[in-house]
């Protein structure tokens, strides 16, 4: 999420997080997507239950086969 600070702080007005209230925003909600995204990444990779459980169930819902552990 850091390195995607980065970029958006400095990128085109398009993903520039002081333009406006609305790009605030919507640059706010991609890093806090790609942040939960990470972590639960990371978390699964562990083999956090927790998030194995979540990762299941978000493909049992999106209809993605996952291979058995």
């Amino acid at each position: 999420p850091w390195a995607f600070k980065l970029v958006a702080d400095r990128a085109t007005p398009l993903l520039s997080a002081h333009e406006s209230a609305i790009h605030s925003k919507l640059v706010a909600l991609i890093l806090l997507v790609v942040y939960g995204l990470t972590y639960l990444a990371l978390t699964n990779a562990f083999g956090i239950p927790e998030a194995r459980s979540v990762v299941d169930r978000g493909a049992r819902l999106l209809r993605i086969p996952l291979r058995t552990r």
